[in-house]
């Protein structure tokens, strides 16, 4: 055999085992992005129906609120006409646009419900057995007159699906209910299908009730959604998964969910399919495509090979010394071109390979270099974690005396007739509400947080957080110059993150200014743009250069020394303020100074309900006989905390008990009914858990009468306990005002947590402790 076509022989083998399977890496990847792609799409029309769908709902909350209060409706119920009263309906459904309004007396009234429906047939009376649930969840509250209790509800009656608002029409002492129901019909499907670029069904019983898809293929449409019903309610939590499906129509990525009522007597769903089949018909075209350059490249290939093997035995000699200066690790090495045939188009090949080896050699070098830089971070990122967990420790540990402090500062304030020692005890409660203050904010920054949006102040949060700073901004000659606008409305946002975005600029700022001058301002101004709020922090530090301002926000890129930064907070501060729909930038100028703008949308929430006002004494410090015939347990391991409540419930007229733990408490409970128990949650021995859960099996109605007072950084676990068990807790450090305020008073900013905001007042033992506080 000749010398060309044993070397050919292989070449042919290898090019055809390499097309191919880059011909099947490339298919594979294909398919994999396209399948990809295809479920992001259906996971973003499955979230913009969820968002449709909550948007609808509030649309009809706020459409049918006022229904109740029309005069019209009240006097037909008042005169308990039904023949007018269907006539109202009629008029009701037309100017709502409701496709049947069914109105159900009160059961004391003895009378059958009256519905009317746009197609004038029988089906409402099927409606209304449907509605039953949430027509009795309607009825259930208290009530009341000129307001409406609405219960939204999804349902299934005469093969259709249905949206169902239920209202509370209450006229003198009865509560009858008014329902108005709108179909979910193929006009709503397509609505929904613009809206999602996909095609959708809904689904009641197995059946597909609504369709924008043309003869559907039913059992295999069907299984998704009854996979997803056979996961049940444990895994409702749990992300669904889409699945590809092959139908006469054509491929298509499938998400089910479930439509979930109040009864779950039914199975409601629907179905989204995103069309793959033009993204598939594209793939077969690429691929054939690429199936014939691959034979040309094969067949071109061959041909050079053939060629270059009958003249490469010549210099060899030249290309071996090459090959063996960069074997010994010479990556510069480059073989000189000294003709055009074959020859050098190897060398060339071979000195172009050596280029890439060069440069992969150093890009290696540098990637090892950035994996031990985010070694070192990572450490760091460590000892921050380590550091805001000793903070929590300290914290709890200052919470029990400044409670002490405070008080007995209060008390020796309010008692004492000599008008000096009054002001030196005003002297201590300003230096320990100093100190709280700064408790506040350590527990802020180092508490671990469960995102939570709600009602915020953008003010008092950039005062919180310059607050917090203010000790080392004055000690390095750093003003601080506030442009805060009062008028500003409140944000739906979390404090936490929004202090946590502002702390990382501020201490960059910081750090940029030590650096660079002595005399340094950092200016924060808050102000109204538009429909957002904007605050901005500008100082006068070096600024940034024109080539780093583009990636202060990238993750991990920094311009401190390797152990002075992370590179994370720029980064986290960015994805905070997009997860609040804000936006963050930065302008700068070497030598100016920077500027970091945020702006936030202005998105509201309707407040938990109007703050009372009294004048109540709060201050719970004077001598009174409020609290005569009261017997009071205080269970707690700080003994200076006992002789505080005990000496200021003592001057309510309370007949108090103290125990020093849990099992000392717990005896003291079963000799004696108490009003009212006051138990610290971290003690020795019995902690207030282990009281509650005792007193909960052996003395429910004393464990109804619990009240916890802790210092402790309550973690995750905690926080549930209270919020499933219901049991109030009052926070240390805390006032006198705050403390009186648990049972006589109204007060801002209180330290007492609540895991039942719903009703006004926690009855115990006689009086009344406001759980607006607790």
């Amino acid at each position: 055999m000749r010398f060309q076509a044993k070397v050919l022989g292989p070449v042919v083998v290898i090019l055809v085992a390499l097309v191919s399977f880059m011909f099947w890496r490339v298919n594979r990847h294909f398919i994999i992005q396209l399948q990809s792609q295809a479920q992001r799409a259906v996971q973003t029309a499955d979230a913009a129906f969820a968002s449709y769908r909550e948007l609808r709902t509030s649309q009809f909350k706020s459409r049918y609120a006022t229904v109740p209060a029309d005069n019209r409706l009240r006097q037909v119920v008042a005169r308990d006409d039904p023949p007018t009263l269907e006539v109202l309906l009629k008029d009701l459904m037309a100017e709502t646009g409701a496709d049947a309004v069914i109105f159900t007396p009160a059961p004391e009234r003895g009378r059958s419900p009256i519905g009317i429906e746009k197609t004038g047939g029988p089906e409402w009376k099927d409606l209304q057995s449907a509605c039953a649930p949430s027509i009795r969840q309607s009825l259930r509250g208290p009530v009341n007159i000129g307001s409406a209790a609405t219960v939204t509800d999804t349902v299934t009656a005469g093969g259709k699906l249905w949206e169902i608002v239920s209202l509370q029409v209450a006229v003198s002492d009865h509560a009858d209910a008014l329902t108005f129901a709108h179909v979910m019909d193929k006009a709503l499907a397509q609505q929904i299908s613009q809206l999602t670029h996909s095609e959708i069904m809904f689904i009641a019983d197995g059946k597909i009730v609504a369709s924008t898809l043309g003869r559907p293929d039913g059992p295999l449409l069907l299984a998704p959604f009854k996979r997803v019903l056979a996961a049940g309610d444990e895994n409702a939590s749990a992300p669904r998964q889409p699945e590809p499906l092959r139908l006469a129509q054509g491929r298509f990525m499938a998400l089910a969910g479930p439509l979930v009522g109040v009864s779950r007597e039914h199975q409601l769903g629907y179905i989204l399919l995103y069309s793959t089949e033009e993204a598939w018909r594209d793939l077969r075209i690429n691929l054939w495509q690429l199936a014939i350059a691959s034979l040309f490249s094969i067949l071109l290939s061959c041909g050079l090979v053939w060629k270059l093997v009958r003249h490469v035995t010549r210099p060899l000699d030249v290309l071996r010394s090459g090959a063996e200066a960069v074997g010994r690790g010479d990556f510069s090495q480059r073989v000189p071109v000294s003709s055009r045939d074959e020859f050098g188009e190897l060398a060339t090949t071979f000195n172009r390979m050596t280029e890439n080896l060069q440069v992969s050699r150093a890009e290696l070098e540098q990637t090892v270099e950035r994996l031990k830089t985010t070694q070192v971070q990572l450490v760091q990122t460590e000892k921050l974690a380590a550091v805001g967990e000793f903070v929590a420790g300290v914290t709890h540990e200052l919470n029990n005396p400044l409670t002490a402090v405070i008080g007995f500062a209060e008390l020796l304030q309010h008692t004492s007739r000599n008008e000096e020692n009054r002001e030196y005890a005003q002297h201590i409660i300003e230096g320990v509400q100093r100190c709280h203050k700064i408790v506040r904010s350590l527990l802020s920054f180092a508490r671990k947080h469960r995102p939570e949006r709600k009602l915020s102040n953008l003010n008092e949060l950039v005062e919180n957080t310059l607050n917090f700073v203010q000790y080392e901004f004055h000690t390095n000659n750093i003003a601080i110059i506030r442009k805060l606008d009062s008028s500003l409305p409140s944000i739906l946002a979390d404090p936490n993150q929004l202090q946590q975005v502002f702390l990382n600029i501020v201490n960059n700022a910081r750090q940029a200014i030590e650096g660079s001058r002595q005399d340094g301002q950092m200016q924060v101004t808050t102000e109204q743009v538009g429909n957002k709020l904007r605050v901005s922090f500008a100082d006068n530090g070096p600024g940034i250069a024109p080539e780093n301002l583009a990636k202060i926000f990238d993750p991990f890129f920094t311009t401190k020394e390797v152990g002075e930064g992370t590179g994370l907070g720029l980064s986290l501060s960015y994805g905070i303020i997009h997860e609040h729909r804000g936006t963050i930038r930065a302008t700068s100028a070497p030598g100016q100074g920077a500027t970091f703008i945020i702006e936030l949308p202005i998105v509201t929430a309707a407040a938990g309900g109007a703050a009372k006002t009294g004048t109540s004494d709060t201050s719970f410090t004077r001598h009174s006989l409020e609290g005569a015939g009261k017997r009071v347990l205080v269970i707690d391991d700080e003994q200076p905390v006992l002789e505080l409540i005990r000496a200021t419930l003592c001057r309510r007229g309370f007949l108090v008990d103290t125990a020093c733990e849990g099992e000392e408490g717990l005896e003291r409970s079963a000799k004696t009914s108490y009003d009212l128990i006051l138990c610290d949650w971290k003690m020795p021995g019995v902690a207030g858990q282990q009281v509650f859960d005792q007193l909960r099996s052996s003395n429910p109605q004393a464990a109804s009468r619990l009240v916890f007072v802790t210092g402790d950084v309550m973690n995750e676990r905690t926080q549930q306990f209270l919020r499933d068990s219901g049991v109030p807790c009052l926070a240390k450090p805390f006032s006198l005002a705050e403390f009186g305020a648990l049972w006589w008073g109204d007060r801002a900013g209180s330290s007492v947590a609540s895991p039942h905001p719903d009703n006004s007042a926690w009855k115990n033992g006689g009086f009344t402790l406001h759980e607006k506080n607790l």
